[in-house]
């Protein structure tokens, strides 16, 4: 960090120039500063994530925010006619996304862990800002990141709950404009038809369907089919 002279420890002369390099400076306290920055943004998610019980935790997002933020200091050190010093900062992005793919899993019920993913690689571009002094930006993204982290599954599930996906069985009698009549019902009451099916018996056709659409649509749309008398409404 500090083109200080080496000098032998053993001997006095030595040993008072060793005490003088323990001694931190102005360049010092300021890379102390960029570290105890990267450890509280890596807390501030990882808290959130091991509160969620998330495979990157508390200290799984320090480590990572920290290790950027060591390497992208490293790099500014390093300096040379022929020295390119954004190469370690491209390796940590190329790093992380390695360990980020480490978190996505594949199983029967989809793909799981890609916000996870997501979190590592942010995290580490929050350590590589921290990593150069850009404090301003480390601490809006954090910001950013755990709005999203926090704020948004609770829009997410607001919205959820303004949508339901229902699944109805209607007997209806035989007819070619039976199809266009439902579609039409399920429409009126802002009702979109997602899954559709239907068999055909001797004197009635049975339509299964699955709707999206407001909770008072769903509600609306099954007490007008159970007031009419030519449909019938069937029990999933």
């Amino acid at each position: 960090m500090n083109n200080r002279k080496h000098l032998t420890c053993g001997t006095p002369s030595g040993r008072s120039h060793c005490m003088e390099a323990w001694i931190p400076d102005a360049k010092d306290l300021e890379m102390y500063l960029r570290l105890l920055m990267a450890v509280a943004l890596g807390s501030t998610i990882g808290i959130e994530r091991a509160f969620r019980d998330k495979p990157a935790g508390f200290r799984t997002n320090i480590l990572i925010c920290v290790g950027a933020c060591v390497f992208t200091i490293s790099s500014t050190w390093v300096s040379g006619p022929n020295v390119d010093q954004s190469r370690i900062a491209a390796q940590i992005v190329s790093g992380v996304g390695f360990l980020g793919a480490g978190a996505i899993i594949r199983d029967a019920k989809g793909v799981v862990g890609l916000t996870t993913a997501a979190t590592i690689w942010s995290v580490a571009a929050l350590g590589m800002a921290a990593g150069l002094g850009e404090f301003k930006l480390a601490i809006a993204g954090c910001a950013g990141v755990m709005f999203v982290l926090v704020v948004m599954p609770l829009l997410a599930n607001a919205i959820e709950l303004r949508r339901d996906l229902m699944d109805y069985r209607i007997v209806t009698p035989r007819s070619q404009d039976e199809l266009d009549r439902i579609e039409a019902r399920f429409a009126e009451h802002g009702l979109k038809i997602i899954v559709q099916e239907f068999f055909e018996r001797e004197k009635s056709i049975v339509f299964v369907i699955k709707a999206l659409g407001p909770r008072d649509g769903h509600h609306q749309f099954r007490r007008e089919v159970l007031l009419m008398d030519e449909w019938r409404l069937c029990e999933v």
